[in-house]
């Protein structure tokens, strides 16, 4: 509990924290953080000055720095100079620079970076560390405090700050951003200290309560009409806590249901307790029938089949007196779904689609995906609302009666282009938000999808809430709380109404660590309410309360009053609009067609969906005679999602008819959706319709000026119609690109044309293909290339191949490195009790070169990668360090399998004939699967027919094997622990890492 000793403590930590920053230098006190350095450069633009930059600083060392440290990153290079001697040479912004620079004496210094950048984005960032004879720190960092020149001579200005490190399009090579594994340091049995949790100036908070063994870990929670919190147990079973009348008092805990498993929804409503059990595969109401505060009656309502890792999630009272629940991407939909349903006509809608998704995560997952129902009392009236999820875990309402979520991302897709952040969702009627598995994935810009409301980046959503019972001030109570589960942290999203949408932005509100996140609620009290556990960690349960001084609320200005009461009507339009989604109605398409042409694409959305959901014979010639272009686009896209194939020829000439050039962006992008819907949904065209259709989209293509959301759909439409120009054209736009993402979208979709190619174009496109080192990217993308890769392949004729040969035999392979020579004897069968005391004196005597060899003894580096070096199959070690504690980061190495992420887990195929094969998937053609059966070697595959297999599941035993540290002595264990700490870096390794816990 926080008293106010350690809240004195915070603050006097924070009031020198902010001096320290005033005199252009950081301090880690405490439970401070190490500074983000930011990106910067001459100019806001960071590829508007291409050439040179010069930047400068000037600071002050404190007495007593023992050693310093210096990290840069630099795109394309730069020469760093300390007090005018050249200290270091950067040359690649993917590879971190990290040199020891010994001792500083005293006094003032200045840094002098001169920067050289050729092409595309400009940037410089670094990061001096200074270690004090105490053990304290100070850090200078890159922000928009450093002067920046385009030339030496020339007068300095203010540095154009960029974005923190992690930002796109460098990304985070340093691995020191990403907390995502925090949550594994929270199997201590204790609970994390709430002196150590962050929280805002004016709240206080304190643990009320730690979960007991018998307890299980906790993952939603919910006040019952008389005050009392509805906890559900992550395998099985409701708890039901009194809390105290004053603070530091008992909680009374019982147990109120012990059948239900894994309820990850929990509403009171009608006199009775509904639940979404996600194990239990149904939604379930529990009443008391006898009035003894018991529940003695649980009836299930509504079942719902399929998976249950992105499951059967959050639910929520409307404002219209259903009830609405959020499924995850693995919930198929359930029986008797009414025909009023605002959802329909949903499609996986993605014009080049290959073999191999079926061999990425989530391969059965179809359209609608993740989606939002919505029933009566009794589940008997079940309607489909929204859709194109892939993982919302809580939903809630704000004031005005609009339902918001925040949606999880597939972290493995990172650097492609289909990868989407986790982001802050407006939930509307009959929206398609276009989520689709794998390659499938509209982009994000899609004018047929939803948009997002927010994007926060990587991350594990879980519970949302907004401040509405609060006790907090007014910002805070109109504010959406959303939970990151894998960082740590609970975010205020503050909402500004914007037409019938909202303008969204992101305050960190909460931050600790472990903090693994699972849900909220706002108690009788006003207080915040949050448990942690998840994944048989220790649960927790904190409250946050409002403690600062009560001020007057400022009043709202005329300014935001005129635009709270346009943005009132233009949601009452919205909602008139989304009235007809559910039905045939006369008035519908009279009331929605003015607003087809709407600035504001929620109203736009609504009138669309609208007038879908009439006969299309009502709307055809309207839409044809239809002058307003953006109107004119959205009818003839609605068109091709619901007319009848011979309607085809009309809506493609009526497309062809406005002149590309004279339409902004946003009109482009409606006109190719229209066109990609058009040989979508209304079959093969006609030979007369693909000519003048390909005639259209090649005198367009490359647009001008370049669009990175243009072009690739341009590109797209030519590819399906085999237009050959497509690949000069395309390949002339590959190396000009600014983007990673833009470059592979390119390259996707030429990987299946077989006409149109010189030699030389196929050598450059090769070329591309055959540099895994110029994309960087998460989990998927070595497999992506590699498909991409042997798509390409399967396109060459013989005489290609034959003029191909010597590049095609220097095809890249995967970074296997050798075994050792010879085997190592059996030492030990390790255990962490036998090595766990050993960890407190780990920075004393340690051997890098040793810890280097023993990476490799123990094959670290056949699945692992390690700042830049090893192969891809597991997870990302760069930076485990700073994620994981030392006892953790041994348990995960001694017993990989007591955690295993459900994304690297393998596949269990069982097969006809009662064989088992358990391995990765790796190639999908439609008949047969090819199975890698072995981590280790990628050469030991089996080939599977389809139709031999009976079942597929995933395995909960890791592909890491156990035992590989079994060869090793207890020191070189030591070591390889040091060594992993170190990321592999040298200089680190004996300056940074002895900090590490």
């Amino acid at each position: 509990m926080t008293d106010t000793r350690s809240r004195r403590s915070f603050l006097l930590v924070r009031s020198l924290a902010l001096f320290a920053a005033l005199l252009g230098i950081s301090r880690r006190a405490g439970g401070d953080e190490m500074p983000r350095p930011h990106w910067i450069w001459t100019s806001p633009e960071a590829d508007a000055s291409l050439g040179r930059g010069f930047f400068h600083k000037t600071f002050t060392a404190p007495a007593g720095v023992i050693k310093t440290s210096l990290l840069i990153m630099a795109d394309d290079r730069a020469t760093v100079f300390v007090d005018g001697e050249n200290r270091a040479e950067a040359v690649d912004y993917q590879r971190p620079l990290k040199v020891a620079l010994g001792e500083l004496a005293a006094g003032e210094h200045r840094i002098a970076v001169e920067c050289v950048n050729e092409s595309g984005p400009a940037g410089l960032l670094l990061r001096l560390e200074m270690t004090l004879a105490d053990g304290s720190r100070r850090w200078l960092s890159t922000d928009d405090s450093w002067s920046a020149a385009m030339k030496p001579d020339e007068a300095r200005v203010a540095a154009a700050d960029l974005g923190p490190l992690g930002v796109k399009p460098w990304g985070d090579p340093t691995g020191e951003v990403d907390d995502y594994h925090q949550w594994k340091q929270a199997v201590t049995g204790l609970a994390t200290d709430p002196a150590t949790i962050a929280v805002p100036d004016g709240f206080e908070i304190e643990l009320v309560r730690t979960a007991r063994p018998e307890e299980g870990s906790w993952i939603s929670l919910d006040f019952d009409p008389r005050g009392r919190l509805v906890v559900a147990r992550e395998d099985q079973g409701l708890l039901r806590f009194t809390l105290p009348a004053a603070r530091g008092g008992d909680v009374e805990v019982e147990t109120i249901d012990d059948t239900l498993r894994e309820c990850r929804g929990l509403l009171h409503a009608y006199d009775a307790l509904y639940v979404n059990a996600n194990n239990s595969k149904a939604l379930y109401r529990l009443r008391d029938t006898d009035g003894d505060d018991r529940f003695d009656e649980c009836e299930l309502l509504m079942r719902t089949e399929g998976g249950v890792g992105h499951g059967r999630n959050d639910l929520a009272l409307g404002p219209d007196g259903m009830i609405y629940l959020i499924h995850g991407n693995n919930v198929r939909l359930p029986d008797g779904l009414e025909s009023t349903s605002p959802l329909r006509n949903y499609g996986e809608d993605r014009l080049l689609g290959c073999t191999w998704d079926t061999t990425l995560f989530d391969s059965d997952v179809r359209a609608p995906a993740g989606h939002l129902l919505r029933t009566d009392r009794d589940g008997r009236r079940r309607e489909l609302v929204a859709g194109g999820l892939r993982n919302c875990y809580g939903i809630d309402f704000n004031t005005d009666g609009e339902l918001f979520s925040y949606e999880s991302d597939m972290e493995w897709d990172v650097g492609l282009p289909w990868y989407r952040p986790t982001r802050v969702l407006h939930l509307v009627s009959g929206g398609d938000y276009g989520y689709r598995q794998g390659t499938k994935m509209w982009m994000a810009w899609s004018p047929d999808a939803a948009p997002s409301s927010l994007d926060i980046g990587k991350g594990s959503p879980t519970g949302v809430k907004f401040g509405t019972r609060s006790r907090f001030p007014r910002r805070y109570r109109q504010g959406l709380f959303i939970l990151d589960w894998a960082y740590g942290r609970i975010f205020a999203v503050h909402l500004t109404p914007q037409g019938a949408g909202y303008d969204c932005q992101k305050e960190l509100f909460l931050k600790g660590r472990p903090l693994n996140v699972t849900d909220l609620d706002f108690g009788p009290d006003g207080a915040m309410y949050f448990a942690v556990g998840g994944r048989r960690t220790q649960s927790a349960l904190y409250r946050v309360r409002y403690v600062g001084a009560e001020h007057d609320e400022p009043r709202p200005t005329a300014e935001d009053t005129a635009r709270d009461e346009e943005a009132r009507r233009a949601r009452e339009l919205r909602r008139e609009l989304e009235s007809f989604h559910g039905h045939v109605d006369a008035r519908a398409v009279d009331a929605g067609w003015p607003h087809l042409d709407s600035r504001d694409v929620w109203i736009r959305q609504a009138a669309r969906v609208a007038i879908e959901r009439q006969p299309v014979e009502q709307w055809t010639e309207r839409a044809f005679r239809e002058e307003r272009p953006t109107a004119a686009l959205t009818a003839l896209m609605a068109l091709a999602r619901v007319g009848q194939p011979a309607l085809q020829g009309r809506i493609v000439s009526r497309l062809g008819q406005f002149r590309f050039d004279e339409l902004n962006e946003e009109q482009q992008l409606i006109a190719l959706r229209a066109w990609e819907l058009a040989l979508l949904r209304l079959g093969p065209p006609a030979l007369d319709v693909a000519a003048e259709l390909a005639r259209k989209v090649d005198e367009i293509y490359p647009s001008q000026p370049t669009s990175p959301r243009v072009n690739p759909e341009l590109c797209e439409l030519l590819v399906a119609l085999d237009v050959p120009a497509v690949v000069e054209k395309t390949m002339g736009l590959v190396p000009t690109v600014k983007t990673q993402e833009e470059r592979l979208r390119y390259l996707f979709a030429l990987r299946g044309m077989r006409r149109g190619w010189t030699l030389d174009q196929r050598r450059a496109y090769l070329s591309w293909l055959g540099r895994p080192e110029a994309f960087s990217g998460a989990h998927t993308m070595p497999a992506v290339l590699a498909n991409v890769r042997r798509d390409a392949l399967g396109t060459l004729s013989d005489e290609e191949r034959e003029k191909l040969s010597p590049l095609l035999a220097a095809k890249p392979q995967p970074v296997v490195p050798a075994p050792p020579a010879t085997p190592r004897p059996f030492v030990w069968d390790w255990q962490l009790a036998d090595l766990g005391d050993s960890l407190d004196g780990l920075s004393a005597g340690r051997n890098f070169a040793r810890g280097r060899d023993m990476y490799r003894a123990a094959t670290c580096d056949r699945c692992h990668r390690l700042a830049g070096n090893g192969a891809a199959v597991g997870p990302e070690l760069t930076g485990c360090g700073s994620r994981f504690g030392r006892k953790d980061l041994l348990e995960t190495i001694l017993t990989p399998s007591k955690f295993v992420d459900e994304k690297y887990r393998d596949a269990a195929l069982e097969l006809a004939d009662g064989r088992v094969i358990v391995g990765r998937i790796t190639h999908d053609d439609g008949e047969s699967l090819t199975v890698a059966t072995s981590p280790l070697d990628p050469t030991q595959v089996v080939k599977v027919a389809r139709r031999e297999v009976e079942s597929r599941t995933a395995s909960l035993v890791s592909p890491m094997p156990s035992g590989l540290l079994n060869s090793l002595s207890r020191d070189e264990i030591l070591d390889l622990l040091a060594y992993l700490i170190a990321d592999g870096n040298e200089d680190q390794f004996h300056t940074s890492f002895d900090d590490k816990r």
